[in-house]
């Protein structure tokens, strides 16, 4: 059997908390986020430490503020499509992203991850995450709905896969999301009800115990 457990939520919402309370009560639990492999193209091409894209004390910070600029040209456009499987000629389609000034590690990925990659399929990171057939695999970064949808079908069309989605609602987090935002940040709210919901606006371990408790709950039901 397998278990699909999907956390979705706004940048700083908890997701990571989650997946680390997941992976602490269910042995052999994997992490399968669906950037992972953005992250990784996006260091290798524009030269920066993966810690960089993952690290909240890092992501945001201007490369500026180190007196580095980081601009998207034809040949790292090229080497992304490439990283995917894409035909390189297909960088012809998006000449008008050619010269942008990319700003911050964050947005490195958000406009790789969206503007570039998702022009090719708007499943491109769902289809490149590597699931086993057997065990629980925790997809720690829902953000569109197209995603939830793409694991909602895969339990619908399989009797031996599970899908369960977890929204992590944090007003603090959710307060600095505007209209403005990046689409990485707002179309969450667009299958927020699909999921349950996770109050984190308390303690942590109230975070921990919400989580814990679906999840040995939907193992139990399986069990049986």
């Amino acid at each position: 059997m397998r278990t699909i457990i999907g956390l979705a939520g706004v940048k700083t919402s908890g997701k990571s908390t989650a997946t680390q309370a997941i992976q602490e009560v269910v042995e052999g639990a994997v992490e399968v986020a669906l950037a992972n492999k953005l992250k990784n193209t996006c260091a290798e091409t524009f030269g920066i430490q993966r810690v960089a894209l993952d690290d909240q004390r890092y992501k945001e910070v201007p490369f500026e503020v180190f007196g580095i600029k980081k601009t998207l040209t034809s040949d790292s456009v090229r080497q992304i499509l490439s990283s995917f499987g894409i035909d390189t000629r297909a960088a012809s389609e998006l000449t008008s992203l050619v010269g942008m000034e990319l700003t911050s590690p964050r947005h490195i990925a958000q406009i790789v991850g969206t503007q570039i990659l998702r022009n090719f399929g708007a499943d491109i990171h769902c289809e490149n995450l590597e699931l086993g057939s057997e065990g629980v695999y925790i997809v720690s970064d829902l953000r569109f709905p197209n995603e939830f949808e793409y694991f909602q079908r895969m339990a619908e069309n399989d009797p031996n896969t599970t899908f369960l989605p977890l929204y992590i609602q944090r007003d603090e987090a959710e307060k600095h999301v505007t209209p403005e935002s990046h689409a990485s940040e707002t179309s969450v709210f667009l299958f927020s009800d699909k999921c349950k919901k996770i109050d984190n606006n308390g303690p942590i371990s109230a975070l921990v115990e919400q989580v814990t408790a679906e999840v040995i709950e939907i193992l139990k039901d399986k069990a049986v």
